[in-house]
């Protein structure tokens, strides 16, 4: 899956438009290797 951005998004925005919780995205993004210090990281 690609994802294209413009600008910055917030970890737990894109939770809440994914509809899972902000833990669980990091979850997935540090799975596959994007480093994530926190839900307000961007």
């Amino acid at each position: 899956m690609e994802v294209y951005f413009m600008g910055k998004l917030r970890v737990y925005e894109l939770a809440k438009e994914l509809g899972i919780s902000s833990k669980r995205l990091i979850e997935l993004l540090e799975n596959n290797g994007v480093k994530v210090k926190n839900h307000m990281s961007t």
